[in-house]
This record gives C-alpha cells, structure tokens and sequence, in this order.
C-alpha cells in the first residue's frame, strides 16, 4: 500500500504550488513558455506596438527649429534658414526671399514669430539674427522697406553673392513661342504675311475669316463675297471686318485672286471691309517628312491637305486677333442669308447675358462653317491648332478641347454631352448654305448641304419664242440638265468641257423681232462652270448672217439689245471660239421679243 500513499502525496503536492526537487531547469522552461503562449494574444499586441513606434521613430525627420504661428510664412523661412551652418543653403534661399510675394506685398502689421536658435552660431548667423529679429518685431510703416533692404545686405554677405535689393527684377518666365511649338518656324520671319492688304480696321462687332484654296477647275470666293456683302446692310458693314487668307504659296495664284478682289470688291477693299493676306512659304513644314498618326490612316495626300488646313486656320485666327468683339470662321464656298450679321451680333449677346461661360455659337451645322467664337477665346485655340496640327482635323479638335475642357474623364457619355451643349449653342436656323461639290481635297467631291438653310435657286426660267434646239456640247445628266429643258425653264443645261467650234442653237419656229437677250453661266454651286471666250451671233431671215451681236464677259453673262437693222432672225446661236477647262452651266435664257 506504500507505493499507492506515495502518489497520491505528490499529486497533493504538485496541486497546492510545490515542485519536486528533482524537476529540472528544461522542465521549468517548457512550463513558463506553455502559461504564456496560452496568452498569445499578449505578445501580439506588444509586438504591434513595437513597429508603430518604430514606424513614427523613421517619419520623424531630423529636429526641427520649434517656430510659434505668425502672420507671415516668410519669417518662418528666413529664421529657419538663418539657424542652417550649411553656407550653400543659404545661397540657395537668397532668391527664395527675396522674390517671395509676401515681403514685397506686407500685410499692415507683423506678429513676430518666435524662435529656438542653436546657441553655437557664427559672427554672421548672429549678425543676420538680430537684424531680422529688428525687422519681424517692427509693425508695417514706410521705413519696413528700408529694414528689409538691410536684412538682404546681411543674407547677400553671407551667401557671397552680390548687393540683393527689393527692387531687384528678374527675367520673367517666358511662355511658349510658335516657334518652339513649330519647330520649323526658325524666326519671326516665317508669321509675316508674304502679301498683306489692309486699311487697318479694328475695334468692329464681327470678324468674318474666309481661308481660300486654289481647287480644280472651280474657284467660289467671288460667289461668296457677292452674296456676303449683298446680305449686309450699310450700318451691319460698319460693324465688320472681313480676313481673306489666300492659303497659298503660289505667287501667279495669289496675284490672280488679289487682282480679282481688287477689281470686283475695289470699294470695299477701299473703305477698311475686306482684309487680303497670305502666308509665307516657310509657315509650312515639310509635310512628307512628318511622322503620321498611325490611328487615322490617311494617305499623304490627305495628310498633307487636313495638316495644312488646321495651319491655315491658326495663321487666320493670329492675324484676327484683338480686331472684334467676335470672331467667326466662314469657308470660301457658302451663301448667307440676308441680315445674318444682325442676327449673329443679337444670338450672342443674348446667349452672353443668359450663359457667359458659351465657347461657341454654332450658325450652320455643317464642318466648320458658321462657328462663332469670342475673341479672347482665340489665343487657346490657335495653340490647339499648331500644337496638334498633323495629328486630326479640325473639327475633330475643336470637338476634343471643349469636351477637355467640361468634362470629366470618367464621367459617362450622357453627362459629357450635356456639358458640351451648356458652351456649344446652336442657333435654331441655319445661316450659311455649303455651296461648293469640288473640294480643295484634289479628287473629293463634296455634297454636303445644311437642311435648315432652305432652297437654292440654281436656274431661273423664262418664257421664250417658240424655237427647236440643238447642241454640240455633250450633256451630263442629259435626262434632267438638257438645253431643251433650260430654254423652256424647267431646268438648267450642264455640258461637259467646251471645245473650240461648239455651239448651242435656238432655230424659231418662224422668224421674230428680238430686241434683247440675257444669258448667264454657272450658278450657285459651280460658278465656274461659265461660258469663256464664247460669242452671240444671229441669223437674220435676209440671209445675210452671221452677225455677231455680243459675248460673255468674265462674270459668265451675256446681255444686250439687238440692232433693229438685223430683224427680224431665224436663229439665235452660242459659237464657242476657244477649248474650256471647266464644264459649263447655262442658268437663264432669256429672248425678249417686240409686242
């Protein structure tokens, strides 16, 4: 029964706190670690804190001199850097202080800051001290200056630069010139227009751009400029200022459309409306060595056209500038309707009243036709216009800097557009009519049309003799545009190409008495698809023909009155003496006979 006694006294033992002498040290260890992995939870939060402690130890930085808030951050730099030994520190805060806004703009009183400063501090720093010590404790009065120029006498000697003052002026940053932005412009030189023609009128209403091309076979602009300065009144022409860019580089071309404008617009060009300018050659890069947009794939040749075009508008809109009020982009192949400057000045200041923050004012909805801008708007957009001239065309840049402009990046679509429509206003009607089919795009045909223009009256019909006709010219479209239907006014007759000896006949019925005739060439959307170097002549029933009553002139008509010793005439004949380029247009015929 011994044995039994005996554990049960050591489980008594062991229960009550005691140990066995034979325990060993090992045994004690495993027992302490035991009782304080069971409180694991403990090590954990200790070791937590341990890292955020070291984690704020490592943020802290290097001391800092303790500072009391002031009313002047500047103080704040100046003691700060004055309790620095570093000598090229120093040198580097010179220009800090002396430029800072706040020393040169003093509010009206000082708080003086106070500050711990090193004990150990040289000749100099001590000097410094007290000097800016003087001037942080002296409330704002005319003699702070003086102070302050002091205190830069002291900084200047230390750093061992030269005597600072308050007045001392640095160069201004300069922005960007166009000649960084183009990086072919070398000098001023290259913004000089190589023609310019101008009365100098600024200080308008409006300004009209009008860029022009050279096309194939069709030339709009007098079109245009016709019927521009046919819609305007005397009192809206006062108000305006019209900017012909002839964007070209060819001289023969350039002289041939001033001498033009000149000639048809010569009181116009006189009073101060029309503006004549072209750019110089060494405006344009190289276009076939410039790197092109992998994303768009145009060809060279369109490349070259839409990259030229956005360089065009940026030339325009840089000569434009400060001129009006408003600045408004045309193209050289639109009609107007009537008042349109009017209507365009009273949209704008109602829409400036009601919405100040518009960019644009869209008159036609077509490409960049009847877009109306303010003319402080045109610095930003001339640099849109060189900075990414190669890269899109216009109004798909336009679209890109208003949408940069009011939206945010991650907003959705819906939202995007109707912050774009608060700044790009639409007028209700459309004011400008596209005109022109051949485009300045070499091989584009362009039919683009505005709906809410209305109507073009392309021929105009008259009531005429009874009379068979013939032609030699090949017709296009012979089912609708024949010379049958354009004598009897139900349409207006298009031939291909004239060639030396072509002829158009109206043979009577029987013989009559004309006494006058009017004929016109072209028409709204080819006007240069004119009769040239082509005469009128008659055929009197004497036999005695044929006589030559007339020609077309440089406008594509021909009219006058015919001799009475003539009639009466059994045949009114068109006889062209010369080939055409162009193909030709006869838009009214009109054979006025004796009641």
């Amino acid at each position: 029964m011994r044995p039994t006694t005996d554990v049960a006294a050591k489980k008594v033992l062991l229960k009550e706190g005691h140990r066995p002498a034979s325990s060993s040290t090992a045994q004690m260890t495993r027992r302490w670690f035991s009782h304080w992995w069971r409180k694991k939870w403990l090590l954990l939060v200790c070791l937590g804190c341990f890292l955020i402690y070291l984690s704020l130890a490592s943020f802290r930085g290097p001391r800092q001199t303790k500072i009391v808030p002031g009313n002047s951050n500047i103080h704040r730099n100046v003691l700060e850097f004055l309790a620095e030994k570093n000598k090229n520190i120093v040198t580097n805060r010179v220009a800090f202080v002396t430029n800072h806004p706040h020393l040169t703009n003093k509010p009206s009183t000082y708080e003086p800051p106070f500050t711990t400063i090193p004990e150990t501090r040289t000749s100099h720093q001590l000097e410094a001290s007290s000097a800016v010590n003087r001037l942080v404790t002296t409330e704002a009065s005319p003699e702070t200056n003086t102070n302050f120029d002091s205190i830069l006498s002291i900084i200047s000697r230390l750093a061992g630069g030269k005597q600072l003052s308050a007045k001392t002026t640095y160069p201004a940053l300069k922005r960007p010139s166009v000649s960084q932005i183009l990086p072919h412009v070398k000098d001023d030189s290259s913004l000089v227009p190589a023609y310019l023609s101008s009365k100098g009128r600024t200080g308008v209403e409006l300004v009209l751009g009008i860029p022009t091309v050279k096309r194939p076979k069709q030339n709009y602009l007098r079109v245009t400029l016709k019927r521009l300065l046919g819609t305007m009144s005397p009192a809206e022409k006062n108000r305006t200022l019209i900017v012909i860019l002839i964007a070209e580089v060819d001289k023969r071309f350039v002289s041939r459309i001033v001498g033009d404008i000149h000639t048809t617009f010569s009181g116009d060009v006189e009073s101060g409306l029309i503006d004549i300018l072209s750019p110089p050659g060494s405006f344009y890069p190289d276009f076939a060595a410039l790197p092109r947009a992998t994303g768009i794939g145009d060809d060279l040749q369109r490349f070259t056209w839409r990259s030229k075009q956005n360089l065009d508008y940026g030339f325009l809109m840089m000569f434009a500038l400060g001129r009006g009020r408003y600045y408004m982009q045309l193209e050289d192949d639109v009609l107007s309707k009537n008042g349109f400057v009017s209507t365009v000045l009273q949209f704008a200041a109602e829409k400036t009243r009601t919405n100040p923050e518009w960019i644009i004012c869209d008159f036609c909805e077509l490409g960049f036709i009847g877009k109306l801008f303010k003319s402080t708007d045109l610095a930003w957009l001339v640099e849109v216009f060189l900075i990414f001239f190669k890269d899109q065309p216009c109004d798909w840049l336009i679209m890109r800097a208003i949408l940069t402009k009011v939206c945010r990046f991650d907003e959705p679509s819906q939202k995007c557009t109707a912050r774009k429509n608060q700044v790009w206003l639409s007028h209700p009607n459309s004011l400008f009519q596209h005109i022109g089919v051949i485009s300045s795009l070499p091989g584009k045909i362009q039919k683009l049309k505005s709906e809410h223009f209305g109507k073009l009256q392309l021929f105009k019909p008259h009531k005429n003799p009874e009379a068979d006709t013939q032609t030699s010219i090949s017709e296009i479209m012979g089912t609708y545009h024949t010379i049958d239907a354009a004598y009897r006014g139900r349409n207006f007759f298009w031939g291909r190409e004239p060639k030396s000896k072509d002829y158009i006949s109206f043979r009577f019925k029987r013989p009559i008495n004309l006494t006058r005739y009017f004929l016109r060439s072209g028409n709204l959307e080819h006007p240069s698809d004119q009769f040239y170097e082509t005469d009128v002549v008659v055929y009197p029933e004497n036999g005695a023909g044929p006589i030559s009553i007339g020609s077309f002139d440089g406008e594509g008509i021909a009219s006058g009155l015919v001799p009475n010793e003539v009639n009466p005439i059994t045949e009114f004949k068109l006889e062209v003496r010369k080939n055409s380029e162009n193909d030709v247009i006869l838009s009214e015929i009109l054979l006025e006979t004796a009641s």
